[in-house]
């Protein structure tokens, strides 16, 4: 058996190791994926009602669940101190649906006493040009939708009802882009292109 062979060989046993690793829960090699397994459990259950809420936006605006019933919303759960969510903030820029523009809220926390370098800011701002982003100063929203971990997103359906959730950019990235592809064709079935 040459080399290469023996390399994909042995890739190929390691991800199965690592695929039945994920299976099963008894693992200490890797928590940081067991913990966000464990925390995505813990999140709002699929099915229920989204919990309501009023709060500020950075727009000088006031959002509420209600104002976002009858269509789809995806609230994405930040912190101005996440990088993983500034990676995330940058990825959504890229998204060219329009149609995602007014489905899609930011939901910031603002317990960071930091003061933000300027490329976040510049970020934030670009952000905040696009998609509104409300301000929850008292972290009961946060609450309420049981956050333990920045960034997560849930997808709110046109009855208020949680449909999904994710935890971490590259699962609440993937969310988005499954509601912005369900928007994109809904729009063309009903002419509102």
């Amino acid at each position: 058996m040459g080399r290469q062979h023996r390399f994909h060989w042995v890739g190929l046993v390691g991800g199965f190791m690592i695929l039945g690793t994920l299976v099963t829960s008894e693992v200490p090699e890797f928590p940081l994926i067991k913990r966000i397994i464990g925390q995505e459990g813990s999140l709002l259950p699929q099915g229920t009602p989204a919990p309501s809420f009023l709060l500020p936006t950075v727009q000088g605006q006031t959002l509420s669940l209600k104002q976002l019933r009858g269509k789809p919303a995806v609230l994405i759960f930040t912190s101005a101190t996440c990088e993983a969510c500034d990676e995330l903030k940058k990825e959504l820029l890229k998204l060219k649906s329009t149609d995602l523009q007014s489905h899609l809220v930011f939901m910031q926390k603002k317990d960071d006493p930091q003061v933000l370098s300027h490329e976040v800011q510049q970020l934030d701002e670009q952000i905040g040009k696009r998609f509104p982003v409300a301000q929850d100063t008292a972290k009961s929203t946060f609450d309420t939708y049981k956050i333990s971990a920045v960034p997560t997103t849930y997808h709110i359906d046109e009855e208020g009802k949680i449909r999904a959730s994710a935890i971490g950019v590259p699962r609440c990235l993937e969310l988005v882009q499954e509601v912005a592809a369900e928007i994109t064709s809904t729009s063309r079935s009903t002419g509102k292109e």
